[in-house]
């Protein structure tokens, strides 16, 4: 149902939409396919596409933030004086901190080196309380769920996330008690912070770059955007130095499309 009413172009109303919501994130018909789908079936001008995706863009994204504080300068890629995170005077305070600075360069390493989420994977593994092997995705669900949640955790929480917030604690406690303090008018400020971050990213530097440099056809799933299949290696390397030079690290990755003969099911313009 929800690919014939894409492909419908005819049916105003249910055939395509664009919403950007408060965040600055765009939602559309290619958002809302599931990843397999988009994956197998998605064509342009009858031809197969290709992914570029940032890899791990909520803890890169995260240090880009982190950095702007520490250097006591949070005006940063997409951020203005409505920022959501607090920047305060405990703030200014705890960035004076030796630890804290050691802390974050720690943690930006394994972040450079993709090895972020398979240390918390390791660790969570080797938590004696909960006594259950984490692959590298559970890992990062549950790094995601703490990063997003209040200093406290529901009585209900997962047992993982407990376990990953526990990992935070061990290894980089002062990091964590900042971003704490950063949420503190609101937990949710950091995953509104970073979404807003993450779409200046791609709507204010990404894409203009595309348009400007090569002019393919494109569209955007969040921190992905998905071109004709032969553009796929030039947008990879306009996003990595893009990444680069606003010192966001992490690089990306391309991924091509493998159709079938008969894959004709969506079509992109």
């Amino acid at each position: 149902g929800k690919v014939d009413r894409f492909n419908g172009l005819n049916e105003s109303g249910t055939s395509l939409f664009v919403v950007r919501d408060d965040y600055g994130r765009v939602h559309t018909n290619i958002t809302q396919l599931k990843r397999e789908i988009r994956e197998s079936a998605l064509l342009c001008d009858d031809g197969p596409v290709a992914s570029v995706d940032i890899k791990s863009s909520q803890g890169a994204f995260l240090c880009h933030i982190v950095d702007a504080v520490l250097g006591g300068n949070p005006a940063t890629l997409g951020r203005n004086r409505s920022s959501f995170i607090t920047v305060d005077n405990v703030v200014a305070e705890m960035c004076r901190n030796a630890k804290l600075h050691s802390e974050f360069a720690d943690f930006r390493g394994k972040l450079e080196h993709r090895e972020l989420y398979e240390f918390f994977a390791k660790e969570m593994s080797e938590d004696c309380d909960l006594d259950m092997e984490v692959d590298r995705d559970s890992a990062k669900k549950a790094f995601l769920v703490t990063l997003f949640s209040g200093p406290i955790l529901p009585e209900n929480a997962d047992p993982r996330t407990v376990a990953c917030r526990r990992v935070w604690g061990e290894h980089y406690p002062m990091l964590l008690s900042l971003l704490d303090r950063m949420k503190s008018r609101n937990y949710k400020a950091l995953a509104y912070e970073l979404q807003r971050m993450e779409s200046a990213f791609v709507f204010d530097v990404v894409v203009p770059a595309i348009k400007a440099e090569i002019g393919c056809p494109y569209c955007t799933v969040h921190d992905e955007i998905i071109v004709p299949a032969q553009y796929g290696g030039e947008v990879k390397a306009i996003i990595d130095r893009e990444l680069g030079l606003f010192g966001i690290p992490t690089t990306t990755v391309e991924e091509q499309a493998i159709l079938e003969p008969d894959d004709t099911m969506v079509g992109a313009e």
